[in-house]
């Protein structure tokens, strides 16, 4: 985008220092579908522990984002999905539950009923939970 996010930005940093981890965030500014962004992403920050999928609520940008994102977290490590609870009854009462496109699209590749999913690229992963909008899957292969 033109203008970045520095109160986004300022939140994740002050959020690294609160929990200890020395190593500052790779905080990248893109359109997460476009191939530019993915390819600078795989090459320059990848693989990664932990990926939380923040993008598009739109259901094809979601679903680009899970199939670009999610081959580029370690086994062992956590894919977690923004605003893609909806319709989980997982949420307490009042709280945003998400958006129908992402939930949608992280509905069919990692369904929520079952303790495993496997995408495309032969990954695998189980549901490590929800809170609220956000969902958490850990990579198991």
């Amino acid at each position: 985008p033109e203008e970045i996010d520095d109160h986004y930005a300022q939140t994740v940093i002050d959020l690294y220092e609160r929990l200890g981890i020395r190593e500052p965030p790779a905080l990248v500014y893109g359109d997460s579908t476009a191939p530019e962004t993915v390819e600078r992403v795989r090459d320059y920050f990848a693989p990664f522990d932990v990926v939380y999928v923040d993008g598009s609520h739109e259901y094809a940008d979601a679903r680009k984002d899970l199939l670009n994102y999610a081959p580029m977290v370690n086994v062992g490590g956590y894919l977690l999905a923004d605003d893609a609870g909806l319709g989980l009854n997982m949420h307490p009462s009042g709280l945003f539950a998400g958006w129908p496109g992402s939930t949608k699209a992280f509905d069919e590749l990692l369904p929520p009923i079952t303790p495993a999913g496997e995408l495309p690229d032969g990954s695998q992963w189980a549901h490590a939970g929800s809170i609220a909008h956000l969902r958490i899957w850990r990579r198991t292969r």
